[in-house]
Formats: C-alpha cells, structure tokens, sequence
C-alpha cells in the first residue's frame, strides 16, 4: 500500500519510492519475511506452545505459566539433541586423540607451520592413536616423513635441539600437548625465558608433578588457561583415556584428587 499523492519512481528493491506530488513518504519492502526455524530443528527449533497447551488439558498438574521461563523453555525443547550433541563431542575429542594441543607444542618449540606439520603427523598416525613416536622420528629425519614443503620446517638446528632436549624437557611437551591450548599459551608454558618474564617460577619438574598448575599458574596473564581445558586434558573422554592414561607422574586420580580440588577451589574463590 502506498500513502500519499501523485506518481511514484521505483528507485530499487527495499529503497524509498520517489513521489512527483505531495504527501506522506513511505518505504515499499520488496522481500519476503519469514522465519528460518524449522520443526526438523535443521536450522533451529521451534517452541512448543501449542503442545504445551494441549498437555495442560490433559495434565492438570502442569502449569503452562513454566513455559514462560526462557531457560525452561529452551531445556525441554532442546532435550531430545543433548544426547546426540554429547555423542558427536565424544567423537570429535577421540578423533583429536590425546594430543589436541600438538600443534602449539610444536609453534613453541620453534617450528613455524606447526599446526600444518601436526596435521600432517596426526593423519598418519590415525585417530586416537600417540602422534609422539612419529614426531621423534619426524625431529630425527623430516624429509623421510614429511612432505618436502613440510620437511623445510625441521631444519638442523630443530633437530640438534631436539636431539638435545632432556627427559623432563620432552615430558613436558607431551603433557602440554594434550592441553587444547593455543600457541601463545604453550610458549610461554614450555620456553623457559618466556614463562620468567610471564613471572611463572616454576620447574619443569613441578609442572609434570601437578598438571593443574597449567591453570593456577597462567590465570593472571592476559591469556590464561581455563580450569576446565587442564581439566579436558586430563579427563578426557573415556575412549582416549584408557588408551593414553597419563604418566604416573602427572596422573590425577580421579575427581577427588587435592591437586585438582585446590585448582577448582582457586578458580572458585575467583567468581568462577
């Protein structure tokens, strides 16, 4: 409908309308409206008022004023998808194995394209299988292992340092690898300089002692690591779990653990 008085000019979809006399101007829509939500939940969901209704009538113990609660409301509708959502969790973390963190790992200790050169190890090894074998033998002769693009990434002096790094050292890159952490979070964690000058006084040693240190640690930089990424790390889902139990050194045993419930009371006492 238009409002006002004389011709109007179409100057292009969704634009304002040119008048030649006098009057109300107004803006012509030239789309279709309609919502993306659909009942197969492709898209989203919708919420179920008129079956809560229908329920009412024949439960008279319900009270349809619950739907009126958002939280409430979005919980029912979406209950039936929890289970499915926790399930393609679980396969996402034990396609990622023990080592989501790899990649970081390997940006901190100085190869560049560490994600790429992860990536690469993480599909030859297969899901839920110890990317670290094949990464001492990557460190130890890159070309034989790595594509040639890929294998410029371990030069000579990667692989001396390598070679070099002591028992603690790489343990410490292991555990931190199963941390999804970014690169900048595993670099200040394992470069000895950089966790100084993030003013972390701490061994390598320690760290390997209590893996919740990650945490306590890291919380007042300007990229902490969360409680509950250590805690992924070390409860992982069960399938990569028992297969890849941690060292006896770092391993927490179970929920009640004193390292894990001082971590938690920490970031409790923190408003967490």
């Amino acid at each position: 409908m238009l409002i006002g008085v004389g011709r109007v000019k179409h100057v292009g979809p969704m634009a304002e309308y040119r008048y030649s006399g006098h009057g109300l101007r107004s803006i012509l829509w030239e789309r279709m409206v309609q919502h993306s939500i659909r009942p197969d939940f492709e898209v989203g969901f919708l919420l179920p008022y008129h079956q809560a209704m229908r329920y009412a009538q024949e439960n008279p113990d319900f009270d349809p004023a619950e739907m009126n609660d958002g939280y409430l409301l979005c919980d029912r509708a979406c209950h039936a998808r929890r289970r499915w959502i926790d399930s393609r969790i679980a396969e996402l973390w034990t396609m990622r194995g023990p080592c989501p963190g790899l990649g970081s790992v390997l940006r901190a200790f100085g190869v560049e394209l560490g994600t790429f050169v992860a990536r690469k190890i993480e599909q030859r090894v297969g899901d839920n299988e110890d990317p670290w074998p094949l990464v001492d033998q990557v460190f130890r002769d890159p070309r034989k292992h790595l594509s040639p693009s890929l294998a410029t990434q371990i030069n000579k002096t990667l692989m001396l340092t390598w070679q070099g790094l002591g028992a603690d050292r790489k343990a410490l890159m292991q555990l931190l690898s199963r941390f999804e952490l970014s690169p900048e979070q595993a670099t200040t964690l394992f470069v000895e300089d950089e966790r100084e000058e993030a003013g972390i006084m701490i061994t390598d040693t320690a760290i390997l002692a209590n893996p919740n240190l990650v945490y306590e640690l890291s919380r007042q930089l300007l990229e902490p690591v969360s409680v509950w990424t250590v805690d992924r790390g070390v409860f992982p889902v069960a399938a990569v779990r028992n297969k890849h139990p941690l060292p006896d050194r770092s391993r927490i045993d179970g929920g009640n653990d004193e390292r894990r419930i001082q971590a938690l009371a920490v970031h409790l006492g923190e408003g967490g």
